[in-house]
């Protein structure tokens, strides 16, 4: 068997953007779900339909995350040197002009980074709404997945007059609860499959089925759990009983359709009852572009602030002066 997967770089902050989108939901204990299936790098199946629509999500976030924070970042720095000029000391009218076309500037930017910073935060809210209902639709699925493996195997046990019963339930619900190939093909090697059955259902799915579609990682799972089944039963057993491979599998292709039904593809935000999602991708493009502030406009507010901060830092207010001519 094989053990080379292939593993699809990802960016650590759409990881840890994805975790934070899993944690925010679930305040109380946010540790099982932040690092469950859900987070990983390369699952399979349903699991990967989901975590797909979360990379989405943040991603969407991510695109305009740093650049609003960065802009409040901005503003504080522009409004802590503007606190720290005295118009009193201000002489000319030019300077006076020059003081208040900045400040003047500086108000602007702040309306309109509140404005984007308001969009962001009905943004954040919308998709921790939507990543509600992708872990919620996502339990569900996979509880109708566990049932329809069992119903699987069972109906082609009965068809093929298998004679296979089942076996410790708490083995058999690593392979109905796994969510990648790795995990399905370490459940074979921990339980030498192979070597009590002669057969490798890793390898042997792999020639006809892809593990990323999940309808056919649904069929890899009944499969590996037929020859689990098989392997316990001759473990125990002083009978020789053949497992005829290439019959399950032609059997266990005949019951795809029913694995493709278990959700629909084509509409997954109604398949993960999602609102608005293709709004939320639509909302974070145009926010990053009213982010998009020209940086000669930051570069001149602030060059023209340090310079009036100078001349305000090297005067005396006019009121100090006058009061110390009066005295």
């Amino acid at each position: 068997m094989s053990n080379e997967i292939k593993t699809e770089y990802e960016d650590s902050w759409q990881k840890m953007m994805r975790k934070y989108l899993l944690a925010s939901i679930a305040e109380k204990n946010p540790e099982p779900l932040a690092n469950g299936p859900l987070s990983d790098s390369n699952p399979s199946g349903i699991t990967k339909v989901a975590k797909n629509l979360l990379d989405k999500q943040s991603g969407t976030i991510l695109s305009v995350a740093d650049e609003i924070w960065l802009y409040i970042l901005e503003i504080q720095n522009l409004m802590q040197i503007r606190n720290e000029i005295n118009e009193k000391c201000m002489e000319s009218e030019e300077e006076a002009n020059n003081l208040l076309k900045t400040t003047n500037s500086v108000q602007k930017l702040i309306e309109h980074v509140s404005e984007q910073e308001e969009k962001y935060i009905n943004l954040s809210d919308s998709i921790n709404n939507n990543t509600i209902h992708i872990v919620q639709s996502y339990l569900q699925i996979m509880k109708k997945s566990i049932h329809l493996i069992l119903e699987i195997a069972d109906n082609i046990n009965n068809d093929l007059a298998l004679n296979l019963t089942e076996q410790n339930k708490g083995v058999e619900s690593e392979i109905l609860n796994s969510t990648s190939i790795l995990d399905l093909e370490r459940f074979t090697v921990e339980n030498t499959l192979t070597k009590h059955s002669s057969i490798d259902p890793i390898d042997w799915c792999k020639k006809k089925l892809e593990y990323d579609n999940y309808d056919d990682f649904i069929l890899i799972q009944t499969m590996v759990l037929i020859v689990y089944r098989y392997a316990m039963s001759q473990a125990v057993s002083s009978t020789n009983q053949t497992l005829d491979i290439k019959n399950v599998m032609k059997k266990l292709i005949t019951y795809k359709n029913k694995a493709t039904e278990i959700m629909n593809e084509h509409d997954l935000e109604k398949t993960f009852n999602l609102d608005d999602f293709a709004k939320q991708k639509t909302s974070g493009e145009d926010l990053k572009l009213s982010l998009n502030i020209n940086p000669e406009f930051l570069k001149k507010i602030k060059g023209s602030l340090n310079e009036l901060k100078i001349i305000s830092d090297s005067r005396h207010p006019k009121e100090d002066e006058n009061q110390e001519v009066g005295t």
